[in-house]
């Protein structure tokens, strides 16, 4: 996992060098195995061990950091509308094998414009090695990054029946996922379909038929929780 010295510093006030900071969290038990300098940037190359799962994602490193450098976090969360009264479309979504996915979110956001990501978004995932691609689908890796949570977006308009279902696979249904690559499925793999056939497979790729263009208009971004251990099967 590579780690922004200056991704960290959006979340606390650091005093120190970068080189002190990575020699914390060395110290800390943090397996650094590369530093660089990018720019106006250090990029750390580190190793996260089974059990610190906090520390996966830049909010994790900081709260680490914080605690070794007593130093506060700037509190950067943001309180979402439960309801939108201007939503004027709907979308349903189902999970049919509950031991799958535990819980299984998503937030429809109307007449967007796809185009690209702010420049310090750029530079953000760019930092860590992600390739920016549109201002869509770069905020669902940047939360990914940000925060550890997996997210993935749709273009709405392409999901038969406003509806995602999580379900197992049917033996032999097929899908086309964003790297082109027509895959058969068999029913261990979890999937996200809409009334018709798979849209994605759950927790690891998204399907061509939904993926996010220039000539989107509605999105549907998605946040899950899928076991672990099927996902990583």
């Amino acid at each position: 996992m590579k780690i922004s010295y200056n991704w960290l510093k959006d979340y606390l006030d650091i005093k120190i060098p970068a080189q002190q900071v990575l020699a914390k969290l060395t110290d800390a038990g943090l397996e650094v195995v590369a530093c660089e300098q990018a720019g106006d940037d250090f990029v750390f190359e580190v190793e996260i061990t089974a059990n610190r799962a906090d520390w996966l994602s830049m909010a994790g490193i900081a709260r680490e950091v914080s605690a070794l450098t007593n130093t506060a976090l700037n509190k950067r969360w943001v309180a979402l509308p439960t309801e939108c009264s201007n939503q004027k479309r709907s979308f349903a979504i189902e999970i049919l094998d509950i031991d799958c996915c535990t819980r299984y979110v998503g937030m429809l956001v109307q007449n967007v414009k796809i185009a690209h990501s702010p420049e310090w978004m750029q530079k953000r995932l760019n930092a860590v090695g992600k390739r920016s691609i549109n201002n869509a689908v770069d905020i669902t890796n940047f939360c990914l990054y940000e925060l550890g949570q997996p997210m993935h977006v749709f273009d709405f308009d392409k999901i038969k029946g406003s509806k995602l279902i999580v379900r197992k696979a049917k033996q032999g249904e097929k899908i086309v996922t964003l790297d082109g690559v027509t895959r058969e499925l068999d029913a261990s793999i979890v999937v996200i379909a809409d009334i018709e056939k798979p849209v994605a497979i759950a927790g690891i790729i998204g399907g061509m038929d939904t993926q996010v263009t220039d000539k989107t208009k509605n999105i549907l971004l998605e946040s899950a929780c899928f076991d672990q251990i099927i996902t990583r099967r």
